[in-house]
């Protein structure tokens, strides 16, 4: 299923780059949002929506679709606005390395040395892809580099919501009620900023 998550995810670098020649990436996350909560109210009723009763939990499940969607979603396309569509999807393809790396710091899961070396030149040479316009190119202009910065910066989000996910899950929630009130949460979060 990962293997299916990261083609479908290459796959979108390029996808989002060519809409966001027609629409800005505030009003896409919009109308996506909006479809997506359409679909999650419809499917609702017909899911077992367990929560956990604790506040805590319960605020931790509203920051993890807090961030999950307008958040992490909105740096992404924002970034894709300012860089190109390769450059997009090469800096992206850093995601499994930095979860790995969270894996290990966070939630102690292990990586073998192989493993280890793998994540260090993921890591060092998508920083050289980041950094591009400014240390290699010289440009003055900050347009792509901000651009890449906003790409990087949603995919540090990602990271932070999949250890919190792992963390959410651990405590009487369900997964499908988790993405279903995602799509809500980033319909609700996104709509006074597209507005």
């Amino acid at each position: 299923m990962l293997l299916v998550a990261s083609a479908i995810w290459g796959i979108a670098g390029p996808v989002i780059k060519f809409t966001l020649s027609e629409l800005p990436a505030i009003t896409f996350l919009l109308y996506r949002f909006t479809l997506a909560g359409i679909l999650a109210l419809s499917t609702l009723p017909f899911i077992k929506l367990r929560l956990p009763k604790d506040p805590k939990h319960l605020a931790l499940i509203f920051l993890y679709c807090f961030l999950t969607t307008t958040v992490s979603l909105g740096l992404l396309f924002l970034g894709f606005e300012k860089t190109t569509s390769l450059v997009g999807t090469l800096i992206s393809a850093i995601y499994p390395a930095l979860a790995a790396a969270a894996g290990v710091l966070f939630l102690g899961e292990h990586v073998t040395k192989r493993e280890l070396l793998g994540i260090t030149i993921t890591v060092a040479g998508t920083t050289l892809i980041v950094l591009d316009p400014l240390i290699l190119n010289g440009s003055t202009d900050t347009t792509t580099l901000i651009g890449n910065l906003l790409v990087f910066a949603s995919l540090l989000v990602g990271v932070v919501v999949a250890i919190m996910a792992k963390l959410i899950l651990r405590h009487e929630t369900s997964p499908l009620a988790l993405t279903q009130l995602s799509f809500l949460v980033g319909l609700i979060t996104i709509t006074p900023v597209a507005l």
